[in-house]
């Protein structure tokens, strides 16, 4: 080894290491955040199921209104609609809120039992929109990343009403 190299791999280390570690961490929010949305949309698609039965539906409730919207924090985890919180108690049973890993803010649940597809006018859907505040894990944690600490996930799907 010359004498003019000695060293040249503590630098590059040096160098190297803030990028590895960033990437690393990129791996892992974004990797959290795919679970997260498959476990969003996970929920919309059990409170599609759901309110596609008679026994969920609207009137069989005694409600008076097709369309609802419930949201959930730590704080308030119960709801008078027993689709919104079937999904509340699926997000629970995964973590997503009110747990001590806790993924998300707030939970909201968007529900719609008089809804008519695109291309479709005569058949009634039921429509479940589940949305996640993300919180941010990894990545707030850096010193220079100032962007976002949270981000909104969704997951719609619409079922054929069975009523």
């Amino acid at each position: 080894m010359r004498f003019g190299e000695r060293g040249t791999q503590l630098i590059e280390f040096a160098i190297v290491l803030p990028l590895i570690v960033l990437l690393a961490l990129i791996v892992a929010e974004g990797a959290n955040m795919f679970r997260v949305y498959e476990l969003v949309a996970n929920a919309a698609r059990e409170g599609a199921r759901l309110s596609s039965l008679y026994q969920y539906s609207y009137t069989a409730q005694g409600l008076k209104s097709a369309t609802d919207t419930c949201t959930f924090t730590s704080k308030s985890m119960t709801s008078g609609d027993t689709v919104c919180q079937a999904v509340a108690n699926y997000a629970q049973d995964n973590g997503l809120i009110g747990a001590a890993l806790q993924q998300c803010g707030t939970f909201t649940v968007n529900l719609n039992q008089a809804y008519t597809a695109p291309g479709d006018s005569t058949a009634r859907y039921s429509q479940v929109s589940a949305v996640c505040t993300y919180q941010l894990q990894w990545l707030p944690k850096l010193a220079f990343y100032s962007t976002v600490s949270s981000v909104n996930i969704t997951g719609t799907t619409a079922f054929l009403n069975f009523w």
